[in-house]
């Protein structure tokens, strides 16, 4: 008589846990992290706000000093006046947005980063709320210091130029400077996004803020020209800071919207090309 032996095979239970993917909460603390441990972040928030700030009361200055002192009239925008010396801190806080993604590129952490969270639209859309928001804050914070400061500037002596807060526009004026500098900020993360480049980024930026509005200056009026420069991101985002709307400008919440506008095509194409290419 035979017997028959049966044996089973060991049954193995994997104990491996199902890979971890970080959700949105942990994408957003990484990226904080990212940005609040680069010293670069924090000197250039300061050049911002320095020049800012600097500017705008050197132009109250210059504006209440010597020959500078005569009737102003009625249009006079004495709480958007110092807000033209953004016009230096714009490229500051572009060059950051820029540089926040760039520098992921040239060291190569942007592959761990789209290992950990294989959602590239993700990663992008944190990255940009995280700094835009940590922009606004220091770009709220050095607007409200350059208004105060600028007024009382404009205030000193027996003439009186400076308006106060209250004043028809002010606030508007003051929020929107700093809607425009975390507008530009993003900018520059969006073409940091669209070109991978630091330099090719970076002269992106001082084409759309600076050099195109100049070039304009050049074309024959037949062209269209102010028609056509009413459009540029810089000369229509500024318009945020004027007290009325300007003859053949948009009118101040159109044009940051029409500079929005311009970010959100520059965003939308570098998403595309994220899917695209290799990281």
């Amino acid at each position: 008589m035979s017997t028959t032996t049966t044996t089973s095979s060991p049954v193995f239970v994997s104990t491996v846990k199902p890979e971890h993917r970080p959700g949105i909460v942990g994408v957003a603390r990484s990226e904080w992290t990212k940005i609040r441990s680069l010293r670069s972040t924090w000197w250039t928030f300061a050049v911002t706000a320095v020049l800012t700030i600097g500017l705008g009361s050197l132009f109250a200055l210059g504006r209440t000093s010597g020959r500078a002192r005569e009737p102003l009239s009625a249009t006079f925008n004495a709480a958007g006046f110092p807000f033209n010396g953004m016009f230096l801190a714009q490229l500051a806080i572009g060059v950051l947005g820029v540089l926040i993604i760039t520098t992921e590129y040239s060291s190569g952490m942007i592959r761990t980063t789209f290992t950990a969270v294989p959602q590239r639209a993700l990663v992008l859309a944190v990255k940009a709320f995280i700094f835009g928001s940590v922009t606004f804050v220091v770009s709220v914070v050095t607007t409200f210091v350059t208004f105060f400061a600028s007024q009382a500037i404009l205030n000193r002596g027996t003439v009186k130029y400076g308006v106060s807060l209250s004043s028809p526009q002010a606030l508007r004026i003051v929020i929107g400077a700093a809607l425009y500098l975390t507008v530009c900020a993003l900018l520059g993360v969006a073409l940091g996004a669209l070109l991978r480049s630091t330099a090719a980024a970076i002269t992106g930026l001082a084409g759309l803020l600076f050099i195109l509005p100049i070039m304009m200056n050049f074309l024959p009026t037949t062209w269209h020209r102010d028609a056509i420069a009413q459009w540029l991101p810089s000369n229509a985002g500024m318009q945020i800071v004027e007290k009325v709307a300007q003859p053949l400008q948009f009118s101040p919440w159109a044009g940051l919207a029409v500079f929005a506008g311009w970010v959100a095509v520059a965003f939308a194409a570098g998403l595309v090309l994220l899917h695209r290419r290799d990281a």
